[in-house]
């Protein structure tokens, strides 16, 4: 959801451990009948990408999506600020090893480079050459920091790794954890962290890289408005409530966010394996919410796709991106304690701390200027209860636990089990797809 995460020391080809290997074997029918050989639950990436999978190995599926929508947290709206803006997923980290790169490009889907411009001000002036430099630095250090940290696979909070001595390095900082995770830095596991593939090269979709994600699954029979309730596993083939009755179904693979299952919004009968509760209570929810505002011009004086680093004269961190592909909107950036506090006063208390924010760094005029806003509240959507699958410190092996099939019957996919590509676009495909094979083998 956001841009900029680094390169840590991590081992760049552990995708899917034990998951990355599976390949599809001879077809055979659940031994009662069933209306389905796998049913998936859930039509984001990883949804998508399981059924599409699932149907070219001649196993019949089908979809269940409690929202009225595909896409899961890659949604793309057109209409609010007359332009394409993502909701959710933007960026594609990574991209020069971003495996649904290819898959975009094959579907002829426009891709562009993010250029990584950056203006950085402190107290209302931006800041020097020298502090242009510093900050990179301080990035860099961070992240290597957090390398040592985690040698032999020790885990820890970054908290208690990084140490802040001043404004700018608290705003560089910021990136790791807020912005980048959702969740402050005393509660982000260094060891997790310290996993992701990150090679700086974004690039990002102008038509919206949730349309694309839509695009993707359009040929893909979903039954939307349908979220399962429960699943029972007691008879010889699994049983989905759903609000338009029971479905049976062989296999079953699981999409939704930890934090919805730790919510207890889908029962499982009889309860999942110690392990599997185990790995689930690893998991937290970061949040990262997106605020959108119009203008009607250029209110910045900066290039397209600028990214904005600020403390403003009141101390109010920012971070965001401005003139998005040229046009005069800008995109805040609020994560971590922030975000749940805005999403408790209402969207347009979210609104106005964005516009604030650039007023106090821009000027009066920009207020004046300013046309309608769009604030997003990932946090109190029930399909999602937050925005990023965060585990929490010395939990970070939850991801690939997770992952591991329950009866060889039930299957967990989604972008909180692949550590490498955590809370990403390839994790959803990556494990989507690994999970399918996985189903039809089983």
């Amino acid at each position: 959801m956001s841009p900029g995460r680094k390169r840590v020391g991590a081992d760049r080809r552990r995708l899917l451990g034990g998951l990355a290997g599976f390949a599809a074997t001879a077809y055979v029918r659940p031994a009662a009948a069933a209306d389905y050989d796998v049913a998936v639950i859930g039509a984001g990436l990883a949804g998508l990408t399981a059924a599409r999978r699932l149907r070219e190995l001649g196993r019949s599926v089908v979809v269940l999506e409690a929202r009225d929508r595909i896409g899961g947290r890659a949604v793309t709206d057109r209409a609010a600020l007359n332009t394409p803006i993502d909701l959710g997923a933007g960026w594609l980290h990574s991209a020069d090893e971003n495996p649904f790169v290819p898959v975009l490009q094959a579907m002829g889907t426009t891709l562009v480079e993010d250029p990584l411009e950056t203006y950085i001000s402190i107290e209302g002036r931006e800041v020097d050459t020298a502090d242009y430099r510093r900050f990179d630095q301080i990035v860099e250090d961070a992240y290597a920091a957090i390398g040592d940290a985690t040698e032999g696979g020790a885990d820890q909070p970054v908290g208690r790794v990084l140490k802040s001595s001043d404004r700018l390095t608290a705003l560089a900082q910021r990136l790791l954890g807020p912005v980048s995770a959702g969740v402050e830095l005393g509660a982000l596991s260094a060891a997790d962290l310290s996993a992701q593939i990150a090679t700086g090269v974004e690039f990002l979709v102008p038509d919206g890289l949730g349309r694309a994600v839509a695009s993707f699954g359009s040929g893909v029979t979903v039954r939307l408005s349908s979220p399962v309730s429960r699943i029972d596993r007691r008879g010889r083939t699994l049983a989905l409530t759903t609000p338009n009755g029971v479905i049976s179904a062989g296999r079953a693979i699981v999409t939704v966010p930890p934090a919805v299952l730790n919510a207890g919004r889908i029962v499982f009968d009889p309860p999942l394996p110690p392990a599997h509760q185990a790995a689930l209570g690893g998991f937290g929810a970061g949040l990262v919410d997106k605020i959108f505002l119009r203008f009607e011009r250029d209110m910045f004086g900066l290039a397209p796709l600028t990214a904005l680093r600020a403390v403003t004269r009141t101390g109010q961190m920012l971070d965001g991106v401005v003139n998005l592909f040229a046009e005069p909107v800008a995109v805040m950036f609020a994560g971590g304690d922030l975000a749940w506090d805005l999403e408790r006063q209402g969207r347009e208390a979210a609104i106005a701390w964005a516009l604030d924010g650039l007023v106090d760094l821009f000027g009066g005029e920009l207020r004046r200027a300013y046309q309608r806003g769009v604030a997003t509240a990932w946090g109190a959507d029930p399909w999602a209860s937050g925005a990023y699958p965060i585990v929490r410190p010395g939990r970070a092996p939850a991801r690939e636990a997770l992952a591991q099939p329950v009866d060889d019957r039930l299957f967990f996919a989604g972008d909180a089990v692949v550590p490498g590509w955590a809370g990403q676009l390839p994790a959803a495909y990556l494990s989507g797809m690994a999970q399918a094979e996985a189903a039809a083998r089983a």
